[in-house]
């Protein structure tokens, strides 16, 4: 009888595990069900200290979650009705800018091509078309009047030879039409599959996000009481340090992101580079990421700061904001919210962040660093341990060899 306990208490961590790694892999190929789910309890989990602050101040969950929401809510409609047009303007500017350096581009590349051909093909080029002395060219006043001419007496001819190439080219004619049709029918359903999408999504984050703050505490102890007695203190023990990386982590980032968002618009607006708004704002986003969130928004800076009339004040600026962000609102956030048991190198998280992404997309960025923080706990909890054990034991094998061969 005790052998048959004993080795169902031996197998019963490997079947808890074999069970996770299936829920794992059933949430992964469910992503894109479960990614809303994920981002509202995301949410939840961050807002949870706060509901909790002002339940101890004797303010009801409800109350608090209802309060909470509201103001994120109205927060987020301020944001989008004052910045949202202001955004759009410069991202409009933007792509006119971009496209216009592209069609300049292409239009020197080809003077450039034409240029090459010699001087003699110039020249044929630049010279209008004559017949006789009349000149066939378009001035600002309209066509000429030999152009004219000429136009009402070939007009039959093409009108007969535009009549003919139809006529035997209409099946693949139609083909063509019927093919760029469908092409923008299918462009424009998907479009309009995606926004449908994304704002089901948007909707469905907000549903949940609102459940998840109002039930958080109620989840979280359900989850305890179904662990078993026998190791309750040792998971909670580890649940709380997990708790901790992974709160510190997204709590503190949030904190950078916001931070740094304002940081980098006021810097960049004294500066007087051009898209300060949309530069400032990337950066602010692109802070969840410790390194990457200054490199990337930091190269359009300094290349718009180059173009700007005062090219030299403006880079010192862009140098100024960046390095405020870096080297002051990193470490104060870090002080302020990230304590000493979040023992985790920005490398660790970046590559967590990437490998998560390129193989998950969003759904992997939001559950990388959890992850890299669980199997970073567990390791020192489960893996080290022995290791260390083995490490000593054969320090301690090595020195009672030392001493025996003294000994002889």
């Amino acid at each position: 009888m005790n052998n048959g306990k004993n080795g169902r208490q031996i197998l019963r961590p490997y079947v808890l595990v074999a069970i996770g790694v299936v829920f794992l892999v059933v949430c992964i190929l469910l992503r894109r069900v479960l990614t809303p789910v994920l981002v509202a309890l995301v949410l939840a989990y961050i807002a949870d200290p706060l509901l909790g602050w002002l339940e101890r101040h004797r303010v009801r969950r409800w109350v608090a979650t209802t309060l909470l929401y509201t103001v994120c809510l109205a927060l987020a409609f301020l944001g989008v009705v004052t910045l949202g047009p202001r955004i759009a303007s410069q991202a409009q500017r933007l792509y006119r800018d971009v496209s216009g350096f592209a069609k300049d581009y292409g239009t020197t590349v080809l003077d450039v091509g034409g240029a090459t051909d010699g001087p003699k093909q110039s020249e044929e080029i630049a010279r209008p078309a004559t017949v006789g002395t009349n000149q066939f060219v378009v001035s600002e006043e309209g066509p000429s009047p030999a152009f004219l001419a000429l136009v009402e007496k070939h007009m039959p001819e093409w009108g007969t030879r535009a009549q003919d190439y139809l006529r035997e080219n209409a099946d693949e004619i139609a083909s063509r039409i019927v093919a760029v049709t469908l092409a923008v029918a299918r462009n424009a359903a998907k479009g309009l599959s995606n926004a449908a999408n994304f704002m089901f999504g948007l909707i469905l984050v907000l549903v949940f996000s609102f459940f998840f703050m109002l039930h958080f505490r109620a989840m979280t102890g359900t989850i305890r009481r179904y662990i078993p007695l026998a190791c309750r203190d040792q998971a909670l023990r580890i649940i709380s340090k997990i708790d901790a990386a992974v709160s510190n982590f997204f709590r503190g980032r949030l904190m950078v992101c916001l931070v740094a968002a304002v940081v980098y618009v006021i810097g960049l607006r004294i500066s007087g580079i051009d898209f300060w708004l949309l530069i400032g704002l990337a950066g602010g986003i692109l802070g969840f990421v410790p390194i990457l969130g200054v490199i990337l928004p930091l190269i359009p800076a300094c290349a718009f700061a180059l173009l700007s009339p005062h090219p030299w004040a403006s880079l010192v600026g862009v140098l100024i904001t960046f390095s405020l962000v870096q080297w002051v609102v990193e470490p104060l956030a870090g002080m302020a919210i990230l304590s000493k048991q979040v023992k985790m190198h920005p490398v660790t998280i970046l590559l967590a962040l990437l490998v998560g992404g390129a193989l998950f997309g969003f759904f992997g960025i939001l559950l990388s660093v959890p992850l890299a923080a669980v199997t970073k706990i567990l390791g020192e909890e489960f893996l080290l341990p022995p290791l260390r054990e083995m490490a000593a034991d054969r320090k301690a094998a090595g020195s009672e060899d030392e001493a025996n061969r003294d000994m002889l």
